[in-house]
């Protein structure tokens, strides 16, 4: 009879698993790919991780990455490849470039309700993956081309499995352990070292502080490590096999370089990653201080203390780097969900202890409906016309979704009042994610399409003074950069030298004499250029001007 219950009960609560994980799905397709197309691809960052896996599809070649035709070895291929098979299966638009960003944040929420769900229970995991899914900086990295959505969604898988893997038996606790050793390896085609040395890190951090070493013995380490190494390392022989100096740029200039020095002039203060972790987790960086000290302990310490340690080192780890991006930060952002989501979980029948976040989140809201265009005037990000009717649709969402979550918090219904925090920043996030547009350097669509109609097939295009990476994008082929040398490229163009596409000041000017040419630059450069050559303006908008020699 007992073995009969304990069956019904595993039945029901698989089918209830099975129902969260769809409705959490189908609402992380709603706010994570709804808005995809609706901005143009913002540069350098978009348009460099737009282009790449466009020229893997064009030449067949998936193990060398090119960026405009040179060769590309600044990061691992995985990116490129599920871009590539986007691009494949949905055609070259803004929503396959953007669909690996926003498919691995949607596997980062689910791997945390799942997690959530095994260390605390149900209620935990819905509150966690909610809580992760609505932080401004992890829905605001969902929209764009990024490598570091993804790695910070795979190393959240790997860590998640290693954790709940512990906790179970026979083939299932295999398994996990596989899929954990996976996406380790999955990290590294991402993102290079960080993805084996950070969760490494956290593990050897764990057991050294609990004295967990002699579970090291179940944790499948000859079978795992053969899975991470036949993931992760075919790609890194190919590519040094094709490609004499791949290893010493990629794991030196790239890895030990990047992070030990400040060669790549991406300097910032130790604490700046404090302010963004602190930023990015809006609005629910407003709960955590109440929710901390007045939740009651937890039952499963060894998780408490698991998801500190894992939000601690990787908040240190990219501190003490001399190479600092905000997105760097993104995967401590999950065991933050988690620890929070436990919190507000056990303070759930008593949701007033965390009154300060409501109000809080009602006061930034109302601020931001009231002043938001104020300040971004003032740090020169003012709202374009065509951007403005969405953005007073964005003011009234905040209006309201401040009014709705001050009132119910006033009137004692701390329910209500969280379920408004989480469908104001859902609703936020659709209306208003695609005035990110705003914050972008110019586009080059408007030019290309221009080209693409108007050229002649005998001209050559190049861009001039500078290289826009979405141009390529857009017109569809590889373009010349003229009177300019982009810095990024300098290593692949250093080993494959391409004279006729990339033309100094010496050998610009006889092909310019000799050639058909069609030239896309700044609009406040063109007047100075076309003094110099007699170029004739056929096209410009409000940023760039498309000329030709003809």
């Amino acid at each position: 009879m007992q073995k009969i219950e304990k069956t019904v009960r595993c039945f029901f609560m698989k089918r209830e698993v099975m129902k969260d994980v769809l409705w959490l799905t189908l609402a992380g397709v709603l706010l994570f790919f709804s808005t995809l197309w609706i901005r143009p691809l913002g540069n350098p960052d978009e348009g460099r991780y737009a282009e790449i896996p466009t020229e893997m599809l064009q030449s067949g070649d998936w193990v060398t990455p090119r960026l405009n035709g040179v060769l590309y070895f600044e990061k691992p291929p995985m990116v490129y490849w599920t871009q590539a098979i986007a691009i494949q299966c949905l055609g070259e638009n803004h929503v396959a470039y953007r669909f690996s960003s926003a498919l691995f944040a949607l596997l980062g929420v689910l791997a945390t309700y799942l997690a959530g769900r095994a260390m605390w229970g149900r209620r935990t995991g819905l509150l966690a993956a909610g809580i992760l899914a609505t932080s401004v900086l992890y829905f605001g990295l969902s929209q764009i081309i990024i490598l570091d959505m993804a790695v910070s969604g795979v190393l959240s898988f790997a860590l998640l499995s290693f954790w709940v893997g512990r906790t179970q038996t026979g083939g299932r606790r295999r398994w996990l352990f596989w899929l954990a050793y996976a996406c380790m390896a999955l990290a590294v085609l991402t993102k290079g070292l960080i993805g084996m040395l950070i969760p490494g890190a956290i593990l050897f951090l764990w057991s050294l502080l609990l004295n967990r070493w002699k579970e090291w013995k179940q944790y499948y380490l000859f079978s795992g490590f053969l899975i991470f190494f036949v993931i992760a390392l075919p790609w890194h022989l190919l590519a040094t096999l094709r490609n004499p100096g791949f290893a010493w740029f990629y794991f030196v200039n790239e890895h030990f370089l990047r992070y030990l020095t400040t060669a790549h002039s991406r300097v910032q203060p130790f604490w700046f990653f404090f302010v963004i972790a602190a930023v990015g987790f809006i609005p629910w960086i407003f709960f955590m201080p109440q929710a901390l000290k007045n939740a009651p302990s937890a039952k499963n310490r060894d998780s408490v203390l698991f998801l500190s340690i894992w939000a601690v080192f990787v908040l240190f780890f990219f501190s003490l780097s001399q190479s600092k991006l905000i997105p760097y930060i993104l995967p401590m952002f999950c065991p933050l969900a988690l620890l929070l989501g436990r919190q507000l979980d056990a303070l759930f029948d008593d949701l007033r202890k965390v009154l300060l976040g409501f109000w809080l989140t009602s006061a930034l809201f109302t601020l931001l409906a009231l002043a938001g265009q104020w300040v971004l005037e003032q740090i020169h990000h003012p709202i374009t016309p065509d951007y403005l009717p969405l953005f007073r649709l964005t003011q009234g969402v905040l209006l309201i979704a401040a009014v709705f979550i001050g009132l119910e918090s006033y009137r004692g219904l701390y329910k209500r009042a969280l379920a408004g925090v989480f469908v104001g920043m859902a609703m936020i996030g659709l209306i208003g994610g695609p005035l990110f547009g705003c914050f972008q350097r110019p586009s080059t669509r408007a030019c290309a399409e221009f080209l693409k109609t108007h050229r002649t097939s005998d001209a050559h295009v190049f861009q001039f003074y500078d290289y826009y990476q979405d141009f390529p994008v857009y017109l569809g082929e590889m373009t010349g950069v003229a009177l300019h040398f982009p810095e990024e490229q300098s290593y692949g163009l250093s080993l494959e030298p391409q004279p006729s596409r990339h033309l100094s000041e010496d050998t610009f000017w006889p092909v310019w004499r000799t050639q058909k040419i069609y030239g896309l630059i700044e609009k406040e450069r063109f007047d100075a250029f076309a003094e110099r050559s007699q170029a004739k303006k056929l096209f410009e908008d409000e940023n760039f001007v498309v000329f030709s020699n003809d």
